[in-house]
């Protein structure tokens, strides 16, 4: 089975064990740090080992992210490897958390790469992973329905319902019934900043 080791910044631990879960759900295993190395580990080289044996390597591009330099060495070392082994070998997948940019971690790939949107909101992590398997060599963007691609992944259904923030179900609003909101005439819509 091929490993997917993931890079992050401690706050956004959360949102990767998710990540992880919905690998495993899809067959994939994934590493990361926080789950699998304990008190008295040599930090990096354990961490250099991972990535040098995983199969891909991902990056949680926050903005906590931007500022750890672990993150930055882990992804230095992954973008080497897969100079010397081959993209489609060893994917390096940049996975951009709730619209955060690669920021200076751009200047490491050289080229901007393609992101693939991820959101740590109810249902973000299964909405994009076909575009995650499908960076990782697991799917083919064929094997995807045309109507998902848009969004990265699939989004999930809900029939009639909605989700909270807080990742509960509750019935979606029934909008048809509602009068029409009054037009203020003291209002008047403008775009901020030019």
């Amino acid at each position: 089975m091929s490993k997917l080791s993931i890079s992050h910044s401690s706050p956004d631990d959360g949102f990767v064990c998710d990540l992880r879960a919905a690998l495993a759900d899809h067959g994939q295993a994934g590493w990361i740090d926080s789950r699998e190395l304990r008190g008295g580990d040599l930090l990096w080289p354990e961490i250099q080992k991972a990535i040098e044996e995983a199969s891909g390597f991902a990056v949680v591009i926050s903005t906590d992210a931007l500022q750890s330099k672990w993150v930055g060495k882990e992804l230095k070392l992954a973008l080497k490897l897969q100079k010397k082994r081959d993209k489609d070998e060893f994917p390096v997948i940049p996975l951009s958390l709730n619209g955060t940019k690669l920021g200076i971690l751009e200047e490491f790939f050289g080229d901007e790469p393609l992101y693939i949107p991820v959101s740590n909101d109810a249902g973000g992590v299964e909405a994009a992973m076909n575009a995650v398997l499908i960076a990782m060599g697991k799917r083919k963007a064929a094997d995807v329905p045309a109507n998902s691609r848009a969004s990265g992944g699939t989004r999930p259904r809900t029939h009639g319902f909605e989700i909270s923030r807080a990742g509960r179900r509750r019935p979606k609003p029934d909008l048809s019934m509602s009068p029409p909101i009054p037009a203020s005439p003291t209002f008047t819509a403008s775009r901020v900043g030019g």
